[in-house]
């Protein structure tokens, strides 16, 4: 089993520049995003990859962060999360109320 090595992320956070440590944590932006929806809606590697149009064998990069995103892959998932949210609302059976016509 691995041993976490946390000198090793704090020496490796202290040595990067603002526009570094900015790239890094939009980076771990995306990934979070990625993980809340497929998380949140149970998504498969294959519907994943069919939403965001990438190829199977870039999943594993694509969702850990080992990936270079650029600003059409952020305006696809801000798409994807939309369709995600409205496919969901639409499934949820809104309430009925009955009349009081007696």
């Amino acid at each position: 089993m691995k041993k976490d090595n946390f000198k090793k992320v704090k020496l490796f956070l202290k040595d990067l520049t603002p526009v570094e440590y900015r790239y890094m944590e939009l980076t771990m932006q995306m990934v979070s995003a990625f993980n809340e929806l497929i998380h949140r809606h149970k998504l498969t590697k294959e519907r994943f990859c069919e939403l965001f149009h990438i190829n199977a064998n870039k999943y594993d990069n694509y969702i850990c962060g080992n990936y270079t995103y650029t600003v059409n892959d952020m305006a696809v998932l801000n798409a994807v999360a939309v369709k995600l949210e409205t496919e969901k609302a639409a499934q949820i059976e809104v309430c009925k109320i009955a009349d009081n016509k007696e």
